[in-house]
């Protein structure tokens, strides 16, 4: 179902990545992301809590990601999308 989601969000989800909206919660395609953040290469959309601390969310990455990332892990999805599991 996840992948289902995905593929219908994809093109929204491009539109925000692209562009310099607020990191307020609101729904893009079908997911409601709880907040945007813009860092250096990437911008992460936390779609929610995973287990007590820890968040859970997608990636735009315009780059591949470093094979070291510590506590952050990311699973390829597609081009330049990435499934993020960030431990606390």
């Amino acid at each position: 179902m996840f992948r289902v989601r995905f593929a219908v969000s994809q093109n929204a989800l491009v539109r925000e990545a692209s562009a310099a909206s607020s990191p307020g919660p609101r729904w893009i395609g079908l997911f409601h992301v709880k907040r945007v953040e813009r860092l250096e290469g990437e911008v992460r959309f936390i779609t929610g809590m995973c287990g007590l601390v820890d968040q859970c969310g997608l990636v735009f990455r315009h780059a591949a990601p470093p094979r070291t990332r510590g506590k952050v892990r990311l699973r390829h999805l597609t081009g330049n999308w990435y499934h993020l599991y960030d431990v606390f």
